[in-house]
């Protein structure tokens, strides 16, 4: 593994690992700048390669720089991989000896919208099919979640109760919840606050799907503390509305 640390402080990560097969991919980056007609980009280019002959001859690793639309079109595994050095050592070490892996995965939720405030992940929350996949709010045990994207929809029920939500043919989000926000926690960490749900409002765009945002900083999920996720909406939601979340990414899982 390679070691990586962000320089342009855009980031939430402090460092990060990558896999030495993508070292080519850091070279090239540099090569670009110590080719680039533009002086300062040069000078950028020379820093950056001094900086990665230091790493490599210190600590086995790279120093480079990561841009925030690099990070967009990595994938879920590889954005986990640079993210290994901040797990529990327990996970670390089973990934390393092959006792777990990584896997797309992606947890749900669906929830009678209760207007004001709708907490789509409960203490109480059983595995349910078309209810939810979290018990108590927890990932499964012994496993860590990086979230890429989250996914919001809305759909209105028969009736009010648990089958009905089961059922609900989910769509664009209704408008009153999209006039909303949402808070994201993990334990006492909140990840983001008072989000505009407007951000789900959308038909599919610009290589996102229905419903997705793209997160621009992953957020790494401790299985071992309850996710949060409440979304505060206006008053006026139509009767027997249920709101879906979804939370999709990789998680680690049994080999």
């Amino acid at each position: 593994m390679a070691y990586i640390e962000i320089l342009d402080g855009t980031s939430d990560l402090d460092s990060v690992y990558i896999p030495e097969e993508n070292m080519a991919e850091v070279v090239s980056g540099i090569a670009g700048d110590l080719g680039s007609v533009d002086g300062k980009r040069r000078k950028r280019g020379k820093r950056r390669l001094k900086r990665l002959n230091q790493a490599i001859n210190k600590k086995g690793g790279a120093i480079v720089e990561v841009r925030p639309h690099e990070t967009r079109e990595m994938t879920g595994k590889a954005l986990f991989e640079r993210r290994q050095h901040k797990l529990d050592e327990k996970i670390r070490l089973a990934l390393a000896d092959g006792d777990l892996t990584i896997s797309d995965y992606t947890a749900f939720s669906v929830k009678l919208a209760e207007g004001g405030r709708t907490e789509m992940f409960k203490s109480g929350d059983k595995e349910a099919d078309g209810v939810g996949n979290l018990v108590l709010a927890k990932l499964p045990n012994n496993s860590t979640m990086l979230v890429t994207s989250i996914f919001l929809y809305s759909g209105v029920g028969a009736g009010a109760t648990e089958d009905d939500g089961k059922i609900v043919d989910f769509g664009k989000l209704n408008t009153i919840i999209a006039n909303g926000t949402f808070t994201f926690k993990n334990g006492q960490k909140t990840f983001m606050q008072k989000t505009s749900c407007k951000v789900f409002k959308h038909e599919g765009n610009a290589g996102l799907l229905p419903g997705e945002y793209k997160l621009a900083t992953p957020i790494l999920i401790d299985g071992s503390k309850v996710v949060g996720f409440d979304i505060d909406t206006p008053p006026g939601i139509p009767a027997n509305t249920f709101i879906c979340v979804e939370l999709g990414g990789v998680m680690t899982v049994k080999a």
